[in-house]
């Protein structure tokens, strides 16, 4: 049973609340002052709201109420709790503090059911655009990573496999059918069904092949981007656990990630 019962948070470029770029929905836009953005991937979404989310490669971005611009945070500030940058404490001595989120370096990787063609869980962690992980064919799929301690996640950063099997990702099915969706095309809309999506799990325990990933619900990708192959899911708060987890729901479901990044946050800066 995947009911879910927690709340999940949001992640890009699928927010209801929230309105795309008014000129193209991409981060050189969004950091531009087009709009004010959350995110800080190539497919971001901007919100009134503000940066209160933006994460890129473990640098944060703050909003700039003067420019109105979401603009990185430097070594001497740290983005605080509302989206904006601050001046590092005094007592910093004018060392940096900018730990409010940084990405997770460490830990082991492991999927299931199975490994496809030796397309290993580690192929997700290598930074490399060209490769990918891949599972066997199977029910509820799954990825994960043993950080080797517990730390607050705050944001998942997920690059999609870069090509027309893309939609495994979220379509509920074995086939490779599209990738990125043009604006208004078919399927350019929400696959919720319980047998379609992605699950983000934080726990503090690890998965076991074919059953649903223990912890909490970080967020769910329920809708294919218009823009790129990367997705950023953001926990609605820092969640606490040693392993974070990527499932797909369903009986028959495949499993690709050419990256995987996940960033921390930390309640407050420190030098």
């Amino acid at each position: 049973n995947f009911a879910e019962m927690e709340i999940w948070g949001t992640y890009t470029p699928v927010t209801p609340a929230y309105s795309f770029c008014a000129v193209g929905c991409t981060a050189a836009n969004c950091l531009a002052g087009n709009a004010r953005c959350s995110g800080g991937l190539s497919t971001a979404v901007c919100t009134a709201g503000g940066c209160s989310t933006a994460i890129l490669n473990g640098v944060a971005f703050g909003y700039n109420s003067a420019t109105q611009q979401c603009v990185a945070c430097s070594n001497t500030q740290y983005r605080t709790a509302a989206g904006v940058c601050q001046s590092c404490p005094g007592s910093c001595g004018g060392r940096a503090c900018q730990v409010q989120n940084s990405a997770i370096t460490a830990g082991t990787t492991s999927q299931a059911p199975g490994t496809y063609n030796r397309k290993g869980a580690n192929l997700a962690r290598d930074t490399s655009p060209a490769t990918y992980s891949e599972t066997t064919a199977g029910p509820n799929p799954w990825w994960q990573i043993n950080m080797g301690s517990t730390v607050r996640v705050a944001n998942v950063q997920i690059r999609n496999r870069p090509d027309t099997c893309g939609g495994r990702l979220i379509n509920g099915n074995t086939g490779c059918s599209f990738g990125i969706v043009a604006p208004g095309s078919a399927n350019d809309r929400e696959f919720s069904l319980p047998t379609q999506g992605a699950t983000i799990r934080v726990s503090t325990t690890p998965c076991v092949s074919g059953q649903p990933c223990p912890g909490t619900v970080c967020g769910r990708i329920t809708r294919p981007s218009t823009t790129g192959w990367d997705y950023a899911v953001t926990c609605a708060t820092p969640i606490s656990g040693s392993y974070v987890s990527i499932q797909l729901p369903g009986t028959r479901r495949i499993l690709q990630l050419a990256n995987v990044i996940v960033n921390q946050d930390t309640a407050s800066p420190t030098c």
